[in-house]
């Protein structure tokens, strides 16, 4: 680029362009404009992929499952991306049809970090083969044993075909998630035992996920550890009251707080839990628990943005409190938006079997046609 007093040349293979001023002005305008969009949308991009990465603890265990379809198919494969319903036994889990069709099939996710809470499970199923999915049950448990032996979290509940994506409400505490099939299908006029296809499953965390935490005296690791969805990472904090202080970032519809501690933490005490809509007031909101002990679990309804847990030593001493990780569990979120999403799912799926239908249509008439061209033949010999 040749620069003078007052042109900007560009040489071209041929020739020199020479743009006025004003061309220069624009052209300068309309490239920062679009580096300005192309920034927030990373800005924007990065947001989202943050938020989303602090819900799904499927990054912090292990998949397992009851069979194998040979080489691929494997468990794990449900867990990693991509998020779709397109079946390769390259990307999602299979296990292998029973000569018995009457043994069960699971599939099996364990925390590594132990038990933690889980408010929802995401599915998606094999595509065009929800016959397969019909009578799943889904279990939150503490234990490996197969059947399940723990808390049921949702069982199909037909008749008729379940949705291949699904979120589901669990709202429960544990170390795993089983998925659990017992009734098998039939398909193309064959009964098939029950066969699992998994192609993408996200167990997700608590609600406070998103949320910021706020711990005084300050704790070391910082407070940000304890909504990571890791309970192995632990904040310890030193002082007579401790205040932990959870900030949702709007107001919100709680239906559960859990806690978890360190094996080092001073329990001695009156524990209280409150729930407010400004922080600085918190003190004088409603007050959801106050007792000599805190539960793993504390069950409640109440609509608020701040949710303030207290620790009052005995006699005023000093305690040490390792906080591993605080939860909140949200009442069903956004229902009317998940039916509108299976509304629209089922008009889809509509669709499809619409196009399908005419598609088989087409081939019969195909057929219909070439068979009536071979009796032509055959009869007149053309």
């Amino acid at each position: 680029m040749a620069i003078g007093k007052k042109s900007y040349c560009f040489k071209n293979i041929e020739s020199y362009y020479c743009p006025s001023l004003d061309d220069i002005s624009f052209d300068y305008r309309r490239k920062h404009k679009l580096i300005h969009m192309l920034l927030v949308l990373l800005i924007h991009a990065t947001v989202l992929l943050t938020v989303e990465a602090q819900h799904n603890l499927t990054p912090y265990g292990s998949a397992s499952q009851s069979s194998m379809f040979g080489p691929d198919g494997k468990a794990e494969y449900a867990i990693n991306p991509p998020i779709s319903n397109n079946f390769s036994l390259l990307m999602c889990s299979h296990t292998y049809p029973a000569n018995d069709i009457n043994k069960p099939a699971w599939w099996m996710f364990q925390f590594s970090f132990g038990f933690t809470y889980i408010t929802d499970v995401t599915i998606y199923y094999r595509e065009n083969l929800a016959s397969r999915m019909a009578g799943f049950e889904l279990y939150i448990t503490n234990t490996s044993t197969i059947p399940p032996d723990g808390y049921l979290c949702y069982e199909d509940p037909g008749p008729g075909l379940p949705n291949i994506m699904q979120t589901i409400p669990c709202n429960h505490l544990g170390k795993y998630v089983i998925y659990y099939d017992t009734e098998g299908s039939t398909h193309n006029g064959i009964r098939f035992g029950p066969i699992i296809e998994l192609c993408y499953v996200a167990l997700n965390d608590n609600v406070a996920s998103d949320g910021l935490v706020y711990l005084h005296p300050s704790g070391n690791p910082p407070a940000s550890v304890a909504n990571d969805g890791n309970r192995t990472s632990c904040s310890k904090i030193y002082g007579v009251n401790v205040t932990v202080q959870i900030d949702l970032m709007k107001i919100s519809i709680g239906k559960g707080m859990f806690v978890t501690f360190g094996e080092r933490s001073m329990k001695e005490g009156q524990h209280i839990v409150y729930a407010s809509n400004d922080s600085n007031t918190w003190n004088i909101g409603t007050v959801l628990y106050n007792e000599r002990s805190l539960p793993p679990e504390i069950k409640f309804n109440a609509v608020f943005r701040y949710i303030t847990y207290v620790f009052y030593a005995d006699q005023g001493q000093p305690s040490e409190l390792e906080l591993c990780e605080i939860g909140i569990s949200e009442r069903e979120r956004e229902r009317e938006r998940e039916r509108e999403r299976d509304r629209q799912t089922d008009r889809q799926t509509d669709r499809q079997t619409d196009r399908q239908t005419e598609r088989e249509r087409e081939r019969e008439r195909v057929t219909e046609r070439d068979r009536e061209i071979s009796r032509l033949i055959y009869y007149h010999g053309f």
